[in-house]
C-alpha cells in the first residue's frame, strides 16, 4: 500500500495541510476533515512507514561489505534490536494497511461526514412532529378551525404533516444505514489505537 491508494490520497491533502499550517484556514467541512480520526490513522501508518525506511538503513551501519562481496556482521547485538523493532512496526504498519483497505471497500467516507449526517438525520427525526404540531397550532389560532379534528383535516396541516412525516422516514432509513458504517469505522479506529 502507498500513497496512491484511494483511501490514503482521499486524506493526505488534508493531512498535508494539517503538518504544515495546523487547521488555520480552513472551513467546513474541510476543517472537519483534517481533523478527522481517518486522517490520523493515515498519519500514524505514514509515521510508521517513515520510521520503518530508516530503521532500514540504520542497519547499514551494523554490517561492512568485505572486498569479496560478502557481508559481515560487526554489531550483531545492535543489528538483532533493530531487526526486532523493524519487525515490530512492520506488522504494525500491515495492521494499519488492513484496516485501512478494509474501510476502503466497506467505508471510503471520513467519519466527521457520517456523523454529520447522522447528526442531521436525527435531527429531522427529532423536528418533524414538532414541526406538525406547529402547524395543527397555527390551524387552530390563525386559521380559526373550530376544533382540533376539524383543525388535522385541513389541506394545509396535511401538507405539512405529510412533508415532515416523509422526511423523518427518509431520515430514519438513512439513519439506520448511517449507524453500522460508524460503528465499523469506529471500532477499526479504536483496534488501531486512533480514537480512544
Amino acid at each position: 500500500m502507498d500513497e496512491n491508494h484511494s483511501y490514503i490520497r482521499a486524506r493526505l491533502p488534508f493531512l498535508r495541510h494539517r503538518e504544515k499550517h495546523g487547521l488555520h484556514g480552513l472551513y467546513e467541512p474541510e476543517l472537519s476533515r483534517a481533523s478527522d480520526k481517518t486522517v490520523s490513522l493515515v498519519k500514524l501508518w505514514g509515521d510508521i512507514k517513515k520510521r520503518e525506511l530508516k530503521l532500514r538503513s540504520q542497519t547499514l551501519e551494523c554490517i561492512t561489505f568485505t572486498s569479496k562481496g560478502k557481508i559481515e556482521v560487526h554489531d550483531p547485538v545492535g543489528l538483532d534490536n533493530l531487526n526486532a523493532e523493524i519487525f515490530t512496526l512492520t506488522a504494525r504498519r500491515e495492521t494499519l494497511e488492513g484496516t485501512m483497505e478494509k474501510l476502503s471497500s466497506e467505508v471510503p467516507d471520513f467519519l466527521c461526514d457520517l456523523r454529520k449526517d447522522r447528526d442531521a438525520a436525527e435531527d429531522i427525526i427529532e423536528r418533524a412532529p414538532k414541526e406538525i404540531n406547529y402547524q395543527l397550532g397555527t390551524e387552530l389560532r390563525y386559521f380559526s378551525a373550530p376544533t382540533v379534528e376539524v383543525a388535522m383535516k385541513s389541506h394545509r396541516y396535511l401538507e405539512v404533516k405529510e412533508k415532515w412525516e416523509a422526511a423523518a422516514n427518509a431520515s430514519k432509513a438513512k439513519l439506520e444505514s448511517i449507524k453500522p458504517k460508524i460503528a465499523l469505522v469506529e471500532t477499526q479506529l479504536t483496534a488501531c489505537g486512533v480514537l480512544e
